[in-house]
């Protein structure tokens, strides 16, 4: 299956919610074999020291037939210097 975009609110501590929708994921739109992972680091910038994000993926089978992942809610906590 291929990773072809990606659909976040991350939403602040404050409750400002930002809307990111794109191709892929930094940068690349990686195939993923059956049985395999594909892990990647990314990063947001929060207006708080804490929010959270949530979103889905949209994923096209070998067969060119396309889904939709959810990506449930996880916290966003920023670094304490």
């Amino acid at each position: 299956m291929q990773l072809l975009r990606r659909h976040w609110f991350i939403t602040h501590e404050t409750g400002k919610v930002e809307e990111v929708e794109g191709e892929g994921v930094i940068g690349k739109q990686p195939i993923i074999a059956s049985g395999k992972a594909y892990e990647y680091n990314s990063f947001c910038i929060l207006e708080s020291m804490e929010g959270f994000m949530e979103g889905t993926y949209t994923m096209k089978h070998a067969d060119g037939s396309l889904f939709t992942v959810n990506i449930p809610r996880f916290i966003l906590r920023a670094m304490a210097n």
